[in-house]
């Protein structure tokens, strides 16, 4: 997991070829201005997709886990905490990779704080929980650049 302020996005260009061609494709976008939906940037390689989602007040033990994208979230409007798992994991719902999503429990977690200025990353296989409710708001958009690592 990566966890930063906006500001130093850049400074992860050279992780993998396809996270640098999303984070070049991000400054050519407005992302203000997309629909909600799926974007395509590099067809299946990254694309993104754009939400409103209800935060969650109430949050089961189930995080969830991908094995061939890794996940970068953006916040638009509003805050939500994201949760990382870690330690000790139970499968919870098996992976299948037509959607890349399988569900795990993990034995710790640790909270951060996901707003317009901070973003987090989640590598393929890191048990992750989006959209928990942050205090400020019921609701957020938000921005999930989806990219392929092979």
């Amino acid at each position: 997991m990566i966890y930063d302020q906006l500001s130093e996005l850049s400074n992860y260009q050279g992780l993998h070829p396809n996270l640098d061609l999303a984070l070049e494709k991000l400054q050519e976008i407005d992302l203000t201005s997309l629909d909600l939906g799926r974007q395509d940037l590099d067809e299946d390689r990254v694309y993104l997709i754009v939400q409103e989602n209800r935060l969650d007040k109430e949050i089961g033990p189930d995080f969830e886990v991908h094995r061939d994208y890794l996940d970068l979230h953006l916040l638009l409007e509003g805050k939500e905490i994201a949760k990382y798992g870690f330690g000790d994991r139970e499968v919870t719902k098996i992976y299948t990779s037509e959607t890349d999503f399988g569900l795990e429990k993990c034995e710790r977690e640790l909270d951060v704080v996901i707003d317009a200025e901070h973003f987090v990353i989640y590598f393929p296989g890191e048990a992750h929980r989006p959209n928990v409710h942050a205090g400020d708001g019921d609701t957020v958009k938000k921005c999930i650049v989806k990219v392929l690592v092979d």
